[in-house]
């Protein structure tokens, strides 16, 4: 998983949206992506993340 952060996440604010998707699958392979923002829309972090499927 690689994560970036842009801004701290603190208890001032009053919440937060954290927006995951689906993005792709190659084979046995899943790729996931993450945004998380303010309420103004205000990018705080982003994550991807690559999965695999196991029998």
């Amino acid at each position: 998983m690689e994560i970036k952060y842009g801004q701290a996440v603190t208890p001032d604010l009053e919440y937060i949206y954290v927006i995951a998707k689906f993005i792709s699958q190659k084979k046995r392979q899943l790729f996931f992506e993450a945004i998380v923002e303010d309420k103004d829309g205000n990018k705080l972090a982003t994550a991807k993340s690559k999965n695999w499927i196991i029998d």
